[in-house]
């Protein structure tokens, strides 16, 4: 049986073993985790997500890539990784969601975002039956960042407002320390509005070259 507790160590494992190896190979570089200047052609992000599926095969279990679910009235996403156990493909086990700099920021709860992550899960939770773990992947480094270099979809370096521009100030003094504690705060506020406790979700994030736990739910 899926034992996501298991399953996640296993997952954090692998991951750090395969992006440090291909780090130290050259087809990773420091600067896909540590700016926003590789996500215009999703480069970052396609070869994390080529990991995340190799690692999840060495662990045993069968894999889609970027499968649509559609939701009934709720709409339509579509998933970066999706998990099965062997000889169990019309049960989704996981649903992993990766997500690069330019997007580890509010758009992972933003509403009005299509992709945002708790927005999905939300479609998900309340069109289907069957409830997969959700783990989700922030590249959010805990030191600080080159503030020419990094990218905030929300708060601009040159902003119209002050209010945003010393908001980006602080954000590049330590994008984990300035957002990790609102991604707990909102998917804790998504779990109790979907009141479902079946619903589980991880929370994991990619500090330059070390994937790690934050907050199991």
């Amino acid at each position: 049986m899926f034992d996501r507790g298991v399953f996640v160590r296993g997952l954090i494992y692998q991951l750090n073993k395969e992006i440090q190896k291909r780090i130290l190979s050259g087809f990773l570089k420091e600067e896909y985790f540590t700016t926003g200047e590789y996500n215009t052609e999703s480069e970052a992000h396609s070869r994390i997500q080529a990991l995340i599926v190799k690692a999840c095969y060495n662990l045993g279990y069968d894999v889609e890539v970027e499968r649509g679910f559609n939701c009934g009235k709720e709409g339509r996403f579509r998933s970066d990784v999706v998990v099965y156990e062997k000889n169990k493909v019309n049960k989704p086990f996981a649903i992993i969601e990766y997500e690069s700099t330019n997007s580890s920021d509010e758009g992972y709860w933003d509403s009005e975002k299509g992709s945002s992550d708790l927005k999905n899960l939300s479609k998900y939770m309340k069109s289907k039956s069957n409830k997969p773990n959700w783990i989700i992947i922030s590249t959010l480094p805990k030191k600080e960042v080159d503030k020419k270099r990094w990218k905030d979809r929300y708060y601009k370096r040159f902003s119209h407002t002050q209010k945003d521009r010393d908001i980006f100030e602080e954000i590049v003094i330590s994008p984990f320390n300035y957002y990790s504690e609102k991604y707990v705060e909102e998917t804790q506020k998504k779990l109790k509005e979907l009141n479902d406790r079946k619903s589980k979700i991880c929370l994991l994030n990619l500090d330059v070259d070390t994937i790690s736990l934050v907050k199991e739910f």
